[in-house]
């Protein structure tokens, strides 16, 4: 939990008023089960192991919310994202086992959205400038954090953008 407790923390989650976090939470939830339902429909294991690993990654930052507050919105939401995971998990058919890995490695990815060093920090700032993000930069729990300052081509204002050079998970020894 230290992993998701951290995430949290960086990309300002905890920062927000209960009823936003869960709304962007909930939007978050929705597209991960979309793409593994997708990908279950497809029959692409790779890719539903993917998308049960982030939809559980996404419950457990409501668990972390939920600490620390008292909004029973929150509790219900995290109960419902975990159910529905889990609902997922069996669908699956893929082994728990295999499951509990590929969630680690996602604690480990996200974490990895953000630059750790002051060189990486300026070359992902100035790679969406470049791009004409409206971005910001903040150092925060030993980590750089890139975010919009504005909403921008679809995506909301606040929302933490993925370090330059950075790399998704790989899951494929676990299919």
């Amino acid at each position: 939990m230290d992993k998701v407790d951290n995430f949290v923390t960086l990309s300002g989650l905890r920062d927000l008023p209960g009823d936003e976090a869960i709304k962007r939470q909930v939007k978050a939830f929705c597209e991960e089960a979309q793409e593994f339902y997708s990908a279950m429909a497809r029959g692409d294991k790779l890719e539903m192991l993917d998308g049960l690993a982030d939809m559980r990654f996404v419950a457990e930052t409501l668990y972390i919310l939920e600490t620390g507050t008292d909004s029973q919105n929150i509790v219900h939401f995290y109960r419902y994202f975990y159910k529905a995971y889990e609902a997922a998990q069996e669908l699956s058919g893929i082994d728990f086992a295999d499951v509990e890995i590929a969630f680690s490695r996602v604690e480990d990815n996200n974490l990895d959205k953000f630059d750790s060093t002051p060189e990486g920090a300026h070359c992902t700032l100035s790679y969406y400038r470049g791009e004409g993000y409206p971005v910001e930069q903040i150092h925060k729990n030993g980590y750089w954090v890139t975010r919009l300052t504005a909403d921008h081509n679809g995506q909301f204002a606040g929302k933490v953008l993925k370090r330059f050079g950075f790399v998704g998970v790989d899951l494929k020894d676990l299919v």
